[in-house]
């Protein structure tokens, strides 16, 4: 009996020394799910600052985009007869042996020193591009469509607030009405202007 006593003391002593350790693994379990969730939570604020300084970096290149567009200024079209003398709209045909389209690139200090290639058209009331491939026209993409345009020059852009001079001969009158020249670059457009021809 005493034998049996001394065991079941040595296992009642065994049992409360179990139940401490289990206590400490509890203990040690709690302070582990809370640095876990600790750990969860600041995964989750960087994934979110990520995401979000991904969404600025974003935007910023899309603004410097915006911002490093080449504009047209002091657009003017005027009719050039062929004695070579110049006529402000509205034009008759009879004067309008070429027409000069003139503008200069306005200064854009985020615009990168690199070659352009800046076209013009010529569109007529209906909204029909004047075109002659024989002439200089041609075709690029605008807004994912093939579009024609009335004619192009190949420049180097280096921010001096360059003057551009097109000459376009048509080789036939003009429908009387209204027009709108449009000056493009890299699928943007830079600026425009209007003339009538009587």
């Amino acid at each position: 009996i005493n034998e049996l006593k001394d065991r079941v003391a040595g296992y009642e002593e065994l049992l409360k020394l179990k139940d401490e350790e289990i206590e400490q693994l509890k203990s040690v379990n709690k302070e582990l799910f809370t640095e876990n969730r600790s750990l969860k939570n600041k995964q989750n604020q960087l994934s979110d600052s990520i995401n979000r300084l991904s969404s600025t970096k974003e935007e910023l290149a899309t603004k410097v985009a915006i911002a490093s567009q080449l504009k047209a200024e002091n657009v003017s079209v005027k009719a050039v007869n062929s004695k070579g003398k110049e006529r402000e709209s509205p034009f008759k045909n009879r004067q309008l042996e070429k027409l000069k389209v003139e503008f200069n690139l306005a200064e854009n200090n985020v615009a990168p020193i690199e070659g352009k290639k800046i076209l013009i058209r010529v569109i007529d009331e209906n909204g029909q591009v004047i075109f002659d491939v024989s002439k200089g026209s041609g075709t690029f993409m605008l807004n994912g469509r093939e579009e024609f345009y009335t004619a192009a020059q190949e420049i180097l852009f280096d921010n001096t607030r360059q003057k551009l001079v097109y000459y376009y001969e048509k080789g036939s009158d003009y429908a009387s009405g209204d027009y709108t020249i449009e000056i493009y670059t890299d699928g943007y457009k830079m600026g425009s202007a209007q003339f009538s021809v009587k």
